[in-house]
């Protein structure tokens, strides 16, 4: 396995089928005329896609990272001026953000601070990878689609 790789393709692999569901997200907005929501998806699928196919530090993880804050930026803005009920996604939101940092302290980081990567067990990527793209590709896009609905 290459050093750099933080997670095997093996295990990474269902961040593209979970990425699909940013394509909900995606065509609401547009049919909604939302384009700042259209566009900041878009680029997110497109750099979720780009990192997931090969997770390891460097610019795609820097560039997905940006298309992140942008996507939560310009959500968490556009819901709060157009929707009523905003605040049911930004509760969503920060349920995710509290998930994902115990996610990231608790395994992530045993994957990073592993002397060998080889030693690591399954379930600990399996745990990572899992509780990631629940919180984040299906929970988060599920709530902005159904918040969109709504406009």
């Amino acid at each position: 396995m290459n050093k750099n790789i933080i997670i095997p393709y093996k295990y990474s692999f269902i961040g593209h089928f979970t990425s699909l569901y940013m394509l909900f997200p995606l065509y609401i907005s547009y049919k909604k005329e939302v384009y700042s929501i259209y566009y900041s998806c878009l680029f997110l699928y497109i750099t979720t896609n780009i990192f997931w196919f090969n997770v390891k530090e460097g610019f795609t993880k820097k560039l997905d990272l940006v298309a992140v804050l942008l996507f939560s930026f310009i959500t968490a803005y556009e819901t709060y001026k157009r929707c009523n009920y905003f605040y049911i996604y930004w509760i969503i939101s920060f349920l995710n953000i509290c998930i994902f940092k115990y996610n990231k302290s608790a395994n992530y980081s045993l994957i990073i601070n592993s002397k060998n990567r080889k030693e690591i067990e399954s379930i600990v990527y399996m745990e990572l990878v899992a509780i990631h793209v629940l919180t984040l590709h299906i929970g988060q896009m599920m709530a902005l689609y159904y918040i969109l609905l709504y406009i």
